[in-house]
C-alpha cells in the first residue's frame, strides 16, 4: 500500500538544482562520446606518429651528415687558403698570434727539421710553444713535402683535443694549424638547426672519443652507416636501444662525425604534441561547446521537470497525476510515456502480485498433496520373506516426480517392482498410484506375469488416452520354493544381477512403457537364482545424477561400484553407493528421484 510522503523519492525540489544536474549530465555524456573516443585514438595513433617522427629524424640525421661533411670541406678549404698564404707570403712571427685569434684557431705554429731530425716549433700562436720540440712528431714527421694530413690530437698546453691540419711547405719546414674539436662541434650545430633534437661526436678510428656534447656507453647506442639507413631502415627503426647513431666519414680525416638521435627525445615531443593538441580541443569544447549546451539543456529541461512534478505527485499517493507531453522534450516524453504506462498499470501489478501469492499458495498445497500421495507408494515396511534380504533407499527430489517401488507378497511368491512415472507433480503421482494398484490387483488375479503385465497396460491405457503419460517399469516374481526368477522390462532400465561367483549381468526384456499403447504384449525371462546372488534395481535418477562439470554419474559408475562392493550386503551397498553418489555431485541440486532396491539370495 502506498503512503503519504512529502517526497517519498528523495527528488530535489528546486527546479535550479535539477537543471544544473542536467546539464551536467550532459556534458559528462558528451565528453563521453567525443572527447574519450579522442583520447583513444590518441593512444592508437601515437604509435604510427612516432614510428614516422622517429623515420623523420633518421633522413634529418643523414642530411646533418652530409652537411657536416660539406662543412668540414669548406673548413678545410679555408685552412688550406691560410697555409698558402703563410707558406708563400713572409709573414713575422710575431704575427702569429693574431693571425691564429682572426682565423678562430687554437694552435698555429711553424715547425723546423734540425740536422739531429729533431722538429722544432720556431713560430706559434703563444709564446710558450716557441723553441720547444714537436708534440705531434709521429703524427707529422711523414708528411711528404707538398702534402697535407688531417689528424685528431690532444694539445698538451691547451689542454684540449684539436683538429689538426699539418701540411709540409719546405723541405725542412712544416705549418700546423689546429682547432678545438668541441668548438668546432659547437660551430656546426650553430650553422645547422634541424627540426630533431640530435647530437654530435667526434670518434678516432680506435673508437677513442675526441670531443662530444653528449657523453654515452656504446651499450646505448644503435651504430649505423648511410648504408644502412637506406638497406636496414626498417631493422633500425625496430631497435630497443635509447640511441641511434650515424656514423660519418670526414673527408682526408683519421676520425669519424657521430650523429646521435635520442629516441626519448623523439617520444617526448611527440607526446607535447600530443598533449597541446588534446588541450586545444578540450578548452574548444568545454568552453565553446559548454555554453552552447548550457542554454540549450536550460530550454529543455522544462519536460524534465514537468515530469519530476508529476513524480512529486505520484509519491504522495495522488495516482490521478500524469505527464504531459512538451516541446523539446524528445526522450524525456517518452520517459513520461513510459512512467504514465506505468502508473496506470501500478493497481495491477499490485492485483497481479496478490494473484501469485494464491496462486503460490495453491501450488504449495498441491505439492503437499503430491509427497502424501507418493509416499503412500511404497510399502509401509519391507515384507519379511524366506531366503531373501531386501533393502531399499528412496532420495525425493526437490520437486514431486512419480518414482515407487512395490515389494508384493503373493503366497510363497514375492512381486517386486520398480518404476518411473513421466512428469512431475500431482498427475505424475496419480499414475504411479494407478499403476501400483492395477499391478496389486491383477497379480492376485493373474497367475502369468505377462498376463498381469498385459492386462494392467490396457487398464492403463483407458486412463492416459488424453494425457499421453506414460510409467516405465521393471516387474519380477520370486519364487521361494525354487528360487526361479521370472522378469520383465516395460521400458525401464536393466536390473543388475550379480551372481556369486562374480559375473555380472543385466536383465532386461524389449517391452513398450505402460500407457504406451494397448496392443503392446510383455515379454519376460527366466533366472534360477542361487545363494549369494545379488540384484539391484534402479531409477534413472541414479545415472543421470550430474556435478558441477554437468558430467552423469553414468552406467560405468554404477557397474563399477556394483562389482567391487560385492562384500556388503544390501544395506550396506546402498548406503555405500549413496554416499558416493554425494560425493560424486558436490551438492549440485537433484533433479530427479533416486530409488533403489537391493536384493540378496540367502
Amino acid at each position: 500500500m502506498m503512503t503519504k510522503n512529502s517526497n517519498p523519492f528523495n527528488l530535489p525540489e528546486h527546479s535550479k538544482e535539477r537543471g544544473r544536474g542536467l546539464i551536467y549530465r550532459v556534458l559528462l555524456i558528451c565528453a563521453s562520446l567525443i572527447i574519450l573516443p579522442m583520447l583513444i585514438h590518441t593512444f592508437y595513433s601515437y604509435k604510427e606518429e612516432y614510428k614516422e617522427a622517429l623515420n623523420n629524424s633518421l633522413n634529418e640525421m643523414e642530411i646533418v651528415g652530409r652537411s657536416s661533411m660539406v662543412n668540414f670541406e669548406e673548413w678545410l678549404l679555408c685552412i688550406s687558403q691560410l697555409i698558402n698564404s703563410l707558406a708563400t707570403q713572409q709573414v713575422p712571427f710575431a704575427d702569429y698570434p693574431k693571425i691564429a685569434s682572426d682565423a678562430h684557431l687554437e694552435t698555429l705554429f711553424r715547425i723546423l727539421k734540425r740536422s739531429d731530425q729533431e722538429l722544432v716549433v720556431v713560430a706559434a700562436e703563444h709564446s710558450q710553444r716557441v723553441g720547444r720540440i714537436n708534440p705531434f712528431f709521429d703524427q707529422i714527421a711523414d708528411i711528404p713535402t707538398g702534402q697535407r694530413k688531417v689528424f685528431a690530437a690532444f694539445d698538451p698546453l691547451t689542454q684540449t683535443h684539436q683538429i689538426m691540419v699539418a701540411a709540409r711547405v719546405a723541405d725542412k719546414e712544416i705549418l700546423v694549424v689546429g682547432k678545438s674539436a668541441i668548438r668546432w662541434i659547437e660551430r656546426f650545430k650553430k650553422g645547422f638547426r634541424g627540426h630533431f633534437p640530435y647530437h654530435l661526436a667526434l670518434v678516432d678510428v680506435w673508437k677513442e672519443v675526441i670531443a662530444t656534447d653528449l657523453y654515452l656507453s656504446p651499450q646505448e647506442i644503435e651504430l649505423v652507416t648511410s648504408d644502412d639507413l637506406i638497406k636496414k631502415r626498417a631493422q633500425i627503426l625496430k631497435t630497443k636501444k635509447p640511441f641511434i647513431s650515424l656514423k660519418q666519414p670526414l673527408p682526408e680525416a683519421n676520425f669519424f662525425l657521430y650523429v646521435d638521435v635520442s629516441k626519448a627525445a623523439i617520444e617526448k615531443g611527440i607526446l607535447r604534441k600530443i598533449i597541446l593538441r588534446s588541450s586545444l580541443f578540450t578548452f574548444l569544447f568545454l568552453f565553446g561547446g559548454g555554453s552552447v549546451v548550457w542554454i540549450l539543456v536550460s530550454r529543455m529541461g522544462r519536460p524534465l521537470q514537468e515530469l519530476h512534478h508529476a513524480m512529486i505527485s505520484v509519491g504522495k499517493g495522488d495516482l490521478t497525476a500524469r505527464y504531459h507531453t512538451m516541446r523539446l522534450g524528445f526522450e524525456i516524453n517518452q520517459v513520461g510515456g513510459l512512467f504514465n504506462k506505468t502508473v496506470d498499470q501500478l493497481v495491477t501489478h499490485m492485483q497481479s502480485a496478490a494473484d501469485e501469492r494464491l496462486k503460490s499458495e495453491s501450488y504449495r498445497k498441491e505439492l503437499q498433496i503430491a509427497r502424501k500421495i507418493q509416499k503412500n507408494l511404497f510399502p509401509k515396511k519391507i515384507p519379511s520373506f524366506p531366503s531373501i534380504e531386501i533393502a531399499t533407499r528412496y532420495i525425493p527430489a526437490k520437486e514431486v516426480s512419480g518414482d515407487f517401488y512395490d515389494l508384493f507378497p503373493l503366497q510363497d511368491r514375492l512381486m517386486i517392482v520398480i518404476a518411473d512415472s513421466s512428469g512431475k507433480g500431482v498427475s505424475s503421482s496419480l499414475f504411479s498410484l494407478s499403476v501400483r494398484s492395477l499391478l496389486r490387483s491383477t497379480a492376485l488375479e493373474f497367475s502369468q506375469l505377462t498376463e498381469m503385465v498385459d492386462a494392467t497396460n490396457k487398464l492403463f491405457c483407458l486412463d492416459t488416452e488424453e494425457s499421453a503419460d506414460f510409467v516405465t517399469a521393471w516387474i519380477g516374481i520370486y519364487e521361494s520354493s525354487t528360487r526361479k526368477f521370472q522378469y520383465t522390462s516395460c521400458g525401464h532400465f536393466p536390473a543388475l544381477l550379480r551372481k556369486a561367483g562374480g559375473e555380472i549381468l543385466e536383465l532386461t526384456t524389449p517391452g513398450m512403457a505402460l500407457g504406451g499403447s494397448p496392443a503392446t504384449r510383455a515379454q519376460k525371462e527366466e533366472v534360477q537364482l542361487e545363494t549369494g546372488d545379488f540384484l539391484l534395481l534402479f531409477t534413472d535418477g541414479v545415472v543421470e545424477a550430474q556435478n558441477r562439470q554437468e558430467k552423469f554419474f553414468g552406467k560405468d559408475r554404477l557397474l563399477n561400484s556394483f562389482r567391487t562392493k560385492s562384500v556388503l550386503s544390501p544395506k550396506e551397498f546402498i548406503d555405500s553407493l549413496t554416499q558416493e553418489l554425494g560425493l560424486f555431485t558436490e551438492g549440485v541440486d537433484q533433479f530427479d528421484d533416486i530409488t533403489l532396491v537391493a536384493i540378496q539370495i540367502v
